[in-house]
């Protein structure tokens, strides 16, 4: 089942507020889940499981399990992934300076906009 794309962001927050309402709108939602092609990523940027898993952070064992099929990164690690896919020198610099023990600063700059903007 496809949720209802023509529900207006309105009427999903109404449903949130209301804890009745909110089981009857959202029970039945089936989202799909994307498939994310793991090892077509590590592939592109010319890196082994191994080289790749330490990059970024990852367990050799978790990445093995997504690029079998084993497991389907979701939610926070499919973030990372899709950031790893778009901006992997920004990610992979940013795991080296964590690594060697550098503090993230937060730069001020304009408001990250949401998928709902």
């Amino acid at each position: 089942m496809q949720p209802n794309l023509e529900k207006t962001l309105e009427d999903v927050l109404a449903a949130l507020r209301d804890p009745k309402r909110r089981e009857e709108e959202f029970e039945l939602l089936e989202f799909p889940r994307a498939e994310f092609d793991v090892v077509q990523v590590r592939e592109s940027l010319g890196l082994s499981r191994q080289e790749f898993a330490f990059t970024f952070g990852l367990s050799l064992r978790t990445l093995q399990n997504w690029e079998e099929k084993h497991r389907i990164p979701e939610g926070p690690a499919k973030a990372y992934l899709v950031a790893i896919a778009f901006a992997p020198q920004a990610v992979a610099q940013a795991m080296k300076d964590y690594r060697d023990g550098k503090t993230p600063t937060v730069v001020h700059a304009a408001p990250v906009a949401t998928a709902a903007q």
